[in-house]
């Protein structure tokens, strides 16, 4: 495919209300913005944030991310007016002022990571990566993304949830074309 389409659909009655199609063949991750219209979407071919208005359906704007490529993974710190763009050539957080695309800073993250996963109450961002330890960062300063740690978890574990009440993250451990168990790993967060 050439395109990609996001549509909008009545999840009443399945059918489709309204499309928008991005001239890129690899859509990754997106983020909807809880207080106005806007949908970050992740065009990881072309290297770029698509923001789209979602009432009407088209798109309000393409970023460019120029500080890596494979830009995969997108949080969202509405608050603070910050998007955290994961990119995986190289392993590294991008930080977009959600406003205007612009570049405040970035910080290197696990290699083959799949999500990133924004825990507002407690300005911390984590990042699992498949090559085994999860990159957790400081947000508390939206223009310095801060590396706090680095924890071990295990190779593959590069998608999860956070569960903020329970103050845990939990992560799926695939073994990929490996001989290693599948499994689930919990972490305590701060």
């Amino acid at each position: 495919m050439k395109t990609s389409e996001i549509a909008a659909v009545d999840p009443d009655t399945g059918k489709k209300k309204s499309a928008v199609t991005l001239d890129d063949n690899h859509v990754e991750a997106m983020v909807v913005e809880q207080n106005g219209n806007r949908l970050f979407v992740n065009l990881t071919q072309t290297n770029k944030i698509a923001v789209i208005d979602r009432k009407t359906m088209k798109v309000l704007e393409l970023w460019p991310v120029p500080t890596a490529e494979q830009n995969a993974m997108v949080a969202l710190d509405e608050p603070h007016h910050r998007l955290f763009v994961g990119c995986r050539k190289p392993g590294m957080v991008v930080v977009m002022n959600s406003d205007n695309g612009t570049v405040t800073n970035s910080a290197t993250s696990p290699l083959r990571s799949d999500q990133i996963l924004f825990d507002q109450a407690t300005n911390r961002l984590y990042s699992p990566g498949g090559e085994g330890y999860i990159g957790v960062y400081d947000t508390s300063d939206p223009d310095h993304l801060k590396t706090v740690a680095k924890v071990p978890s295990a190779p593959g574990a590069k998608t999860g949830i956070l569960v903020p009440e329970k103050k845990e993250l939990i992560l799926a451990v695939s073994p990929g074309e490996t001989k290693a168990t599948a499994k689930v790993l919990t972490f305590s967060v701060q």
